[in-house]
């Protein structure tokens, strides 16, 4: 899967270290962080983030230069009074060396590059321009075109000029003139917008993406880019000043109370009306309600429940069994009903709550269920015994708590899955079971995921002689978790990759004499104790698994480093692939298993795949397909998001093949593909994960974070095949996965503080009376309560920032007050990169003794209209501006001194892109 490692690249975030190089000069600022993060500042203000530069061979095979894949050694020095540096990128086949020349106004970048054997298919140079500073600017381009850079992100990624080689756009700061060269010549650039871009790499900041696709070149050849950036400055503006505003304290008894954060149901039902009561636990007799005939699956949804009651509410139900037999529908006592309609004739007569054909056609649907919670009680109606267990996961995400208790949020839902299967695939480890635990509990079971696709050859099988140290996993953790997907119903699915991908054969130096001539990831198909290792270990699976279908893998095979067949074999790649697929699907079918394998060997690209299309030529992808047994399932990968199409899923199915499409973390990709299999009619979707060989809790929210989250889109997508887009959603997929991964239980209790009126002096701001809270927020004349904090209603207060004017520090009295815990309210001008400083904190104390906090942004504090998770804070006050999605953060800091007054706090702007916005502040007792 080569070429989509150039992807991940794309998309994986920088580690922060000590820049490799930095120069100066007046007010440009010039460093090397590695790889592609090359960044340019004027005033501060990056005028890009990145640069970089990918060299493709022929037909996506390998790559000849990718920045990323290597630190680049790098030099600087002053010559004539030119700050001048380099940078040189080596690679086995091919080089990229850098020549930087920054002054006062002026920064040149050029690059020379080359390879050493085949022609290159694709160059492409690109550069991340920082949209902060161009938004909104005024520009004049080569051709005599001119224009103006939409202050307003379009709702799509969406090209702005074309064929251009000179631009000047009129920001901020002054005048910044572009212009690139391509060996002495004007080169022929494109401007896109990518503000509103939903791949991972244009979601880290917000960006123009200037960019330019180098015709192929002779080899060896060489080809020099040359880019200049020249600046004005600005006219003078007025200095900023420090400002302390008048401020009002006010007890509050309830300053802090319940928190849980309002996230829409996950995966978005097909049919929900809100408008109705809520169910108040605290008021009804604690009961889930189940019938004595109930199936696994509800007896399963009823202790679910009872343990999410318990454990995270701090509210004790009951399970009751009983003779539901007779039951007309009444809730007089109230109650949890979990149920099947088709074993109470009585209740299929009468409907329930959807007394219609509605309600029975729904009842019919596979998984389906029909959800009722009012004030009397709540129904769970599951079309079949997996029915009602998914409606019972819906249920668990309607669970609230305020000042009264512990509440159900009203509800009348009809749902059902799209796709049948829905799936996600993952690796072990060594001590990998906790991973799939937490998984499987917090997130696939929750999310509805019916799928387990898990990649076992690495496993200590008996068969092995000599396991890997790190990749195996005990038999027994893998029956814990093939046992625990069970138990949530989750069919596991076993992979053993097999031909071309054997590389678990050969661990620890073993099995030598089973490779297939000097290929080091093969099994010699020809050597028939190749097969007597490869089917004990594939009996060993089943007898642990007990499962429908085994993966065998057999992806990439004819892919280089190690392509097949290799050199000296007389027989074609099509017969080798062929007749070991129907050996082992032949051996698989008398134990009553079916064959799944990957499908990127039996198409071609570029004619029948927008990707993931290896099969040698076209005959040779046809001729696959019509020789392979038919009732092979196909699990065909693709990974591209750039694109909808997804033709080869039509392609299998019309050669006689069921077929799950796979997608990758590409939130495009994931959406694009699930409505494409949908399209096809194929089986479903499964979500692959290529995070490394071992899985463990440690890797979830660090630098695989994004491969993880896309479990939560997988699971929403593969649910209602692909329909509805991020902002249709309504949530961040970042945030939610977050809530769900890391669930604890609810603090109930009311903590008492105070809250802050404050007022810049000359401001006529009046608190109104707000209107009542459509979500059951508290309001009150004052103040309103977010993330379970009380605000008193003020005037937002913005400080300066590097593009917008204010004060650059405001400070508030507080007269001495104790707090435990102080709560600010904010957001920030501009969305700016991640862990900026962008304010500090300082708090003053009655003895005259300080603490100073850094404020970093995605951390503590984030622009309104960057609606992704933070660390520490909690997205808030979502709303629709003119079209656009703005928030604000709560960010509770922990005092290291509570049993000292407070004489007042200080807010200080870095002057960064984000300049602060104050929104509110409560101390907390």
């Amino acid at each position: 899967m080569l070429r989509y490692f150039v992807a991940l690249a794309l998309a994986a975030s920088a580690a922060h270290a000590a820049p490799l190089m930095e120069m100066k000069s007046g007010d440009l600022r010039f460093q090397v962080n590695g790889g592609s993060r090359m960044t340019l500042f004027v005033r501060n203000v990056p005028v890009f983030r990145d640069q970089s530069l990918f060299v493709i061979k022929p037909g996506w095979t390998g790559v000849y230069i990718y920045q990323d894949d290597a630190t680049p050694k790098c030099a600087s020095s002053g010559e004539g009074g030119v700050q001048v540096g380099t940078a040189e990128f080596t690679a086995e086949q091919g080089y990229a060396r850098y020549r930087f020349e920054l002054r006062p106004d002026l920064f040149t970048l050029k690059l020379t590059y080359g390879c050493k054997a085949e022609p290159p298919a694709e160059a492409t140079l690109y550069t991340y321009l920082n949209a902060n500073l161009f938004e909104g600017a005024p520009y004049t381009a080569n051709g005599g075109r001119s224009g103006k850079v939409p202050l307003v992100a379009p709702p799509a990624a969406t090209t702005l000029l074309r064929d251009i080689s000179q631009i000047t756009f009129q920001t901020k700061l002054g005048p910044v003139a572009l212009t690139i060269e391509d060996d002495g010549k004007p080169a022929s650039m494109r401007l896109d917008d990518y503000r509103k871009g939903e791949a991972e790499w244009a979601r880290k900041n917000p960006m123009l993406w200037l960019g330019m696709d180098v015709k192929p070149m002779p080899a060896p050849g060489e080809k020099t880019l040359t880019m200049t950036y020249r600046f004005s400055p600005p006219a003078a503006g007025p200095l900023p000043k420090s400002m302390t505003v008048k401020t009002t304290v006010t007890p509050d008894k309830s300053a802090l109370g319940p928190f849980v954060p309002d996230f829409p149901i996950i995966p978005k039902p097909k049919e929900m009306d809100e408008n109705i009561r809520p169910y108040r636990l605290s008021q009804g007799s604690h009961r889930i309600i189940i019938s004595d005939k109930a199936s696994e699956e509800e007896k399963q949804a009823a202790r679910e429940l009872q343990s999410e009651f318990r454990d995270l509410w701090d509210t004790p139900v009951r399970i009751l069994k009983t003779d539901l037999t007779g039951w007309d529908g009444g809730l007089e006592g109230g109650g949890i009903y979990i149920i099947q309609p088709q074993v109470i004739p009585r209740l299929m007569a009468i409907g329930g709550s959807r007394n219609d054909a509605h309600f029975r056609a729904l009842m019919k649907r596979p998984e389906g269920y029909a959800l009722s919670v009012d004030h009397w009680g709540v129904i769970v109606f599951g079309s079949s015994p997996r029915g009602a267990y998914n409606g019972a996961q819906t249920l668990k995400q309607l669970v609230r708590a305020d000042e009264r208790g512990v509440f159900l949020k009203g509800s009348e839902i009809g749902d059902w899955p799209t796709l049948g299967v829905r799936g996600v695939h993952w690796f072990g480890g060594r001590n990998s079971h906790p991973f799939h635990k937490r998984m499987i509990e917090n997130i696939a079971a929750p999310l509805k995921l019916n799928t387990m696709l898990f990649e076992v050859e690495y496993a200590d099988w008996e068969a092995v002689a000599k396991p890997d140290a790190a990749r195996g996993m005990s038999k027994t953790d893998v029956k814990k978790t093939v046992d625990l997907a069970r138990a949530h119903f989750m069919e596991p699915i076993p992979e053993v990759t097999s031909f071309g991908n054997s590389d678990w054969m050969f661990v620890n130096g073993q099995n030598k004499d089973l490779l297939y001539s000097d290929n080091k990831r093969s099994f010699d198909p020809h050597n028939p104790k190749s097969y007597e290792l490869l089917f004990k270990v594939f009996q060993e699976a089943i007898d642990l698994f007990q499962p429908k279908y085994l993966h065998i893998g057999h992806d990439e095979i004819t892919v280089k480093p190690g392509s097949l067949p290799p050199a000296g074999e007389t027989e074609s790649a099509v017969k080798l692939i062929v007749d070991d697929v129907t050996k082992v699907h032949d051996w698989l079918k008398q134990r009553n298993v079916k064959t799944m394998m990957w499908g990127d060997e039996l198409v071609h690209f570029p004619e029948e795949a927008t990707d993931a299309g290896n099969a040698p030529t076209l005959a040779d992808g046809k001729a696959m397909r019509e020789q392979l047994p038919k009732d092979i399932v196909i699990a065909d990968w693709h990974y591209q998001g750039d694109s909808p199409r997804y033709p080869s899923f039509e392609i299998l199915k019309k050669a006689g093949f069921d077929v799950i499409g796979c997608s990758w973390f590409d939130r495009n990709n994931i959406r694009y593909l699930a409505k494409a299999i949908t399209a096809a009619q194929g089986l479903g979707m499964i979500q692959t994960t290529w995070a490394g060989w071992i899985m463990s809790e440690d890797i979830v929210l660090k630098e695989n974070l994004y491969q993880f989250v896309a479990y939560l889109l997988a699971a929403e997508h593969a649910w209602n095949g692909g329909k509805y887009s991020l902002d249709e959603l309504g949530y961040d997929p970042e945030a939610a996965f977050r809530h769900f991964w890391d669930r604890k239980p609810v603090d109930r209790t009311l903590r008492p503080g105070f809250t802050v009126q404050f007022r810049v002096p000359g401001s006529e701001f009046r608190v109104t009376e707000p209107k009542p809270s459509a979500r059951g927020t508290r309001n009150s004349k004052l103040g309103t309560r977010l993330a379970g904090v009380s605000f008193a209603q003020v005037a937002p207060l913005a400080l300066a920032g590097a593009l917008s004017a204010g004060p650059v520090s405001v400070t508030l009295p507080l007269g001495g007050k104790k707090a435990s815990e102080l709560a600010f309210l904010w957001s920030g001008t501009l969305a700016t990169a991640m862990d900026t400083e962008v304010a500090t904190l300082n708090v003053m104390y009655a003895d005259g003794k300080t603490e100073t906090v850094p404020v970093l942004y995605g951390v503590q504090i984030a622009a309104a209209t960057d609606q992704r998770a933070g660390d520490q804070n909690v997205t808030v006050n979502r709303k629709s501006v003119q079209g656009i999605a703005t928030s604000q953060r709560v960010w509770r800091w922990t005092n290291p001194r509570p049993g000292t007054g407070i004489k007042s706090v200080t807010v200080e702007s870095k002057r960064t892109e984000c300049a602060p916005v104050l929104g509110g502040l409560t101390g907390i007792s």
